[in-house]
């Protein structure tokens, strides 16, 4: 039964922007099952929804996604959060981006503007995002090691979290995320913004406040809808004259 969920789950990975449909040879090539196997598969899927047929044996994903993709945003994120978020882009006038585990990567699960969030993977491009570092820094340092064998950041994410903030740094931009937590200090998102080396020059410790700050806010209110009932730690933020820092 967990072989059949686990194998129904890995056809539905299958599907994104660059392949949006499939049929059963080519699910069956993928997933080296047989393509009886791959049929069933997506018949049964398009069954409950999470499949819809585009033409003849070929099949996209199905519009109960996009129901059960609001509920879950809705059960976790309410308007108020959506307001701390676009409050602190129209403040900053930044892109904001929110992001989520999700198994070995993340996903951008909401956010104000251009997403800044990027696509590649750590394992394969060799650098990190801020929001990454804030995300592998909740994990346990076996798993960590794990996702990403080539890359010792074991300094870096102890960093992240003693301070709850993390920085990131390469040619083109500069980036700062903090912890989205749960009462029971649980990270549950992570919150950050990216711009370039000149905006990060002028503004890099106004960004990393900023975004600690709607960080705490994130969290608060996400504790029961209630921020007078949980108590938020302050981020160990560094010094004012280090904040435009980056953590090596």
């Amino acid at each position: 039964m967990l072989g059949t969920v686990s194998r129904a789950g890995d056809l539905l990975e299958l599907f994104d922007l660059q392949q949006p449909e499939w049929g059963a040879t080519a699910v069956a090539r993928r997933l080296q099952i047989t393509k009886s196997q791959a049929h069933e598969m997506l018949v049964s899927l398009e069954s409950i929804g999470l499949l819809r047929r585009a033409g003849r044996g070929r099949f996209r994903l199905g519009w109960k996604m996009v129901t059960l993709s609001q509920r879950l945003m809705r059960s976790e994120f309410t308007a108020a959060e959506a307001r701390i978020v676009r409050e602190i882009g129209e403040h900053l006038k930044v892109s904001v981006d929110l992001v989520a585990s999700d198994g070995d990567r993340c996903v951008r699960i909401g956010g104000y503007g251009p997403s800044n969030h990027s696509a590649g993977a750590a394992a394969e491009t060799g650098k990190v995002s801020a929001t990454g570092k804030v995300l592998l820094a909740a994990m346990p340092p076996e798993r960590v090691g794990a996702l990403l064998p080539d890359l010792d950041l074991d300094v870096e994410l102890a960093a992240v979290r003693e301070r709850r903030i993390a920085f990131e740094e390469d040619d083109e931009r500069r980036g700062v995320a903090a912890p989205v937590q749960s009462p029971d200090g649980e990270v549950l998102a992570a919150l950050g913004v990216t711009v370039d080396p000149a905006g990060w020059a002028s503004r890099g410790p106004i960004l990393t406040r900023a975004v600690a700050g709607a960080a705490r806010r994130l969290s608060e209110s996400l504790a029961g809808r209630d921020a007078k009932s949980f108590v938020m730690p302050e981020p160990a933020l560094p010094p004012a004259g280090d904040a435009v820092k980056i953590a090596a």
